[in-house]
């Protein structure tokens, strides 16, 4: 017989040494399991928290304004000033058009100007000279009504004939046609001189052709309407620009803001005024001042080509996101580092302040 074999008496004595050890080991286990359960609880109630307090998305992007910049007049462009993506400052010049027509033109429309003002000058003489002929006419007419109501009173007194009064009377009705005739010479030398400076039709319009042409032949020197960069220049010398049509973009370099889309379940804690944290991904570790400037009044699906049309019945409910306008106080801390638009950004609100 094996005196090696455990007995049973050493069984039993094995297994309660080893109930304890077990024992203290899975309540060691459940402490660790409802340790973390609390932190899980306690963490994810900070988390929703921190989610309520500070509403942030990364569908956002950076804006400023874009200027098309197109041409006043057509033309033949003559020179170049810019190259893509440079900066330029407000005022710089861009591309000059061919003066030489519009100079010409201003030369004929200030050639057209002086003869007017010389045709207006011989017109305004005219009526003078018009004006002197009806007060000629109006004496001759006064005289003669003077003699022929003397010589009524001669023919009644009988110191007159009939043929004196006759002729008096008719020296009376032509002194009265010589005067209608000078008056309406007169009304139409008035009509046609038009009358002088401002009041006169002739030298007005003659004026604004002038100033038509000489506007156009300004509008050959394109220049900068603010400072920023030009984007997309493809204009060469001897192309042929077209009045009105976009010929670059220019990109300013003044007022840069945010469009951020939130989830309409956020929106009702945002407000303008509130201070926003912005971080732009083509800048990493760079956290930029914002704050809220506005809300739009329609999500982005109504304001898309096709609006969603839900009278259907398989309709789903999406989440609608509404864009709010976040403007960025400062800058990139490097000159290097300029903001640029279309990049993309995470924005982070604070709803308490």
């Amino acid at each position: 017989m094996d005196d090696s074999r455990p007995t049973v008496l050493d069984q039993t004595n094995t297994a309660t040494a080893e109930k304890p050890k077990s024992s203290l080991f899975q309540r060691g286990v459940r402490a660790v399991v409802l340790l973390v359960l609390i932190g899980g609880v306690i963490g994810g109630y900070f988390l929703y928290e921190q989610a309520q307090r500070y509403p942030s998305t990364d569908d956002a992007y950076v804006q400023t304004n874009v200027v098309q910049i197109a041409p006043q007049i057509s033309g033949i462009v003559s020179r170049v000033h810019v190259v893509n993506n440079q900066h330029v400052a407000a005022g710089a010049p861009l591309f000059d058009i061919d003066s030489a027509p519009f100079a010409i033109a201003v030369e004929a429309a200030q050639a057209a100007f002086d003869e007017a003002v010389e045709t207006v000058g011989a017109s305004g003489a005219g009526v003078k000279a018009a004006a002197a002929r009806v007060r000629q006419t109006e004496a001759a007419m006064a005289n003669a009504r003077r003699e022929a109501i003397r010589g009524r009173a001669l023919r009644e007194a009988g110191s007159l004939s009939v043929s004196g009064l006759d002729t008096r009377e008719a020296a009376l009705k032509q002194a009265e046609t010589s005067s209608e005739a000078t008056l309406a010479e007169l009304d139409r030398a008035q009509q046609q001189y038009g009358g002088s400076g401002k009041e006169n039709a002739r030298l007005r319009a003659a004026g604004a052709a002038l100033r038509k042409a000489q506007l156009d032949l300004s509008h050959t020197e394109m220049r900068a309407p603010a400072a920023g960069w030009v984007a997309n220049v493809t204009l060469r010398e001897g192309a042929f620009a077209m009045m009105a049509r976009p010929a670059f973009a220019l990109v300013e370099d003044k007022d840069w803001w945010v469009d951020a889309h939130f989830k309409e379940t956020d929106i009702h804690r945002i407000k303008p005024g509130q201070p926003v944290a912005v971080e732009i991904d083509m800048y990493p570790g760079i956290t930029l001042k914002g704050e809220v400037e506005s809300i739009s009044a329609g999500s982005g699906a109504i304001f898309s080509l096709m609006p969603p049309e839900n009278a259907t019945g398989n309709w789903v409910k999406v989440t609608q996101r509404y864009t709010v306008r976040v403007k960025i106080i400062d800058r990139p801390p490097n000159p290097t580092q300029p903001l640029r638009i279309g990049a993309s950004s995470q924005v982070k609100i604070d709803t308490a302040q």
